[in-house]
Formats: C-alpha cells, sequence, structure tokens
C-alpha cells in the first residue's frame, strides 16, 4: 500500500466503519472549505515515519516498509449543549476504528483532548495512530 493509497482508505473508514450517532455529522478533509454546519467532523491525516522491516532480495526487490502516523479528527458540536453529544463522537470513533484493520490500514492507540469552546463550537480533538505497509 502507497501513501497515495493509504490516506483515501483512512478517510473512507472514518467515514464508513464508525456507527456515527443519528443524525450523523458530516465528515470533512483538512483542506476543505470552511464548514458553518452546526456540527461536522475534520480529518487530518499526518505521517510520522518509516521504517525498513526487511531487505529483500540480493538484487533489491521486494522490500518491506512499515508507515505510521495519527489520524487527527477534529469533532465540532453546537456551542452552549454541553459535552454530551462530543463525548458520543468520540466514543462512536474508538469503537469503529481503535485496534482494527480496515482496508490494509492498522488503527492503534486513541487518545482525545476536549479543546473547549471556539467562537462557534465546542470541540474536541482525537489522536488515532496508524500504520500501514508497503512493499517495494
Amino acid at each position: 500500500m502507497t501513501e497515495e493509497e493509504a490516506f483515501p482508505a483512512i478517510l473512507e473508514a472514518v467515514k464508513t466503519q464508525v456507527a456515527w450517532p443519528s443524525p450523523a455529522p458530516p465528515i470533512v478533509r483538512e483542506n476543505a472549505a470552511a464548514n458553518k454546519a452546526a456540527e461536522f467532523v475534520c480529518v487530518y491525516v499526518n505521517p510520522e515515519k518509516s521504517e525498513q522491516r526487511s531487505m529483500g532480495t540480493k538484487d533489491g526487490q521486494s522490500r518491506s516498509w512499515t508507515h505510521k502516523g495519527i489520524v487527527l479528527v477534529a469533532i465540532h458540536t453546537k456551542l452552549g449543549e454541553g459535552t454530551k453529544r462530543a463525548r458520543a463522537l468520540v466514543q462512536a470513533l474508538r469503537d469503529g476504528l481503535q485496534g482494527r484493520k480496515v482496508s490494509g490500514v492498522i488503527f492503534r492507540d486513541l487518545n482525545d483532548v476536549d479543546k473547549g469552546a471556539s467562537t462557534s463550537h465546542y470541540y474536541v480533538v482525537v489522536g488515532l495512530t496508524f500504520e500501514y505497509y508497503e512493499h517495494k
């Protein structure tokens, strides 16, 4: 799996593998146009490091690599409605992806930080580590 394949797979996993509580929030990419919706989830995919797993054959073929990173998921909910909805969305993300392998991407640890209120939303930032393997 390459980076060009992994990043869309991660976004798709956030959209389809999480049983978001109803009504499901819109899921947008990091560089999507500013979203003025009352509630939305923004996904940022950040590669961190790559490590060679195997040397391959004598002619250098079939080398294996492990690529690791973190998915930052910013959950924005209506301002002034408390934290219950935001916490339910965090739990849905945890239940849907933590410890699972989806489309070749392995999702590992999940940590979240309540960031509190902005000018228009209450938000929580969730960090979800991931890894995938590439063969060259």
